[in-house]
């Protein structure tokens, strides 16, 4: 599972034989925010538990500011899957 974006605490991670939907991992103080990225625009898929609101939030607004950049790297890792 690659990181292809680092943030302060917040490492983005895809995993190599992941499915679609394209979305992203996003770790935070070893708790997961899982992130679609291949809408219109992102969305929050799943929460781990006890992940704060301002985490969701930021991890929600890096997501946004790196969506091409991440929707590339899913893009390059599901080529590789085939």
């Amino acid at each position: 599972m690659p990181t292809v974006h680092r943030a302060g605490r917040f490492r983005i991670m895809i995993y190599a034989n992941d499915h679609h939907p394209a979305h992203v991992h996003v770790i935070c103080d070893g708790r997961e925010i899982i992130i679609n990225i291949g809408e219109a625009e992102a969305t929050i898929r799943e929460i781990d538990p006890g992940v704060k609101r301002s985490d969701v939030r930021e991890a929600l607004r890096i997501a946004v500011e790196q969506r091409e950049t991440l929707l590339q790297a899913w893009r390059t890792i599901d080529a590789q899957r085939s």
